[in-house]
Formats: C-alpha cells, structure tokens, sequence
C-alpha cells in the first residue's frame, strides 16, 4: 500500500520557482516550467524503489538487491525506473 497520493509536493515546488516568487506567471506556468517542475528521486529512493519493485515480483537476489548491480533504469521483468508518462504532464 502506498497511501493516499497528494500533489501537496508539486505546489510546493511550484510556490518555490523564482518565476512565480517574482509574480511571474500565468496560464502557462506549469507547461513552461514541467521539467523544473517534475518530481525526481534521489539515489536512496531510487534504490528503494528498485527494490521494492523487486520484491513485489519475487525475483531478488543478490545482483537485483543492489542498485550498483542493476543497470541504470532496469528493473526486473522489463519494467524501468523511468517516470511515467502521466508523472512526467504533472497529472
């Protein structure tokens, strides 16, 4: 379970942009700014969620347990560590 999902994180980091602390923005803030304001992970959360997706799908071991042995961006069974596409349009 992940919990109730929010996106009390993206007002944030929309509230804290130099653009909209100096009073600019408009209707297109959020399109002009998407990359500045996606979610990212750090290296420990991206090594927990590696290992929480491995975990889900019963394939740990040794190399998948590590996120120096996973290659950047791979998980198990084909999935990845990318941001979806939703994630990504801030939806």
């Amino acid at each position: 379970m992940r919990g109730i999902e929010t996106n009390l994180a993206f007002h944030r980091r929309c509230l804290r942009h130099p653009e909209f602390i100096a009073g600019e923005f408009d209707t297109g803030f959020i399109g002009r700014n998407a990359e500045a304001l996606a979610p990212t992970a750090d290296a420990h959360e991206l090594e927990a969620a590696i290992i929480a997706v491995a975990l889900a799908h019963g394939t740990v071991s040794p190399a998948t347990a590590s996120a120096a042995h996973v290659p950047h961006g791979a998980l198990t069974n084909g999935h990845t560590a990318e941001i979806s596409g939703w994630r990504r349009q801030l939806r």
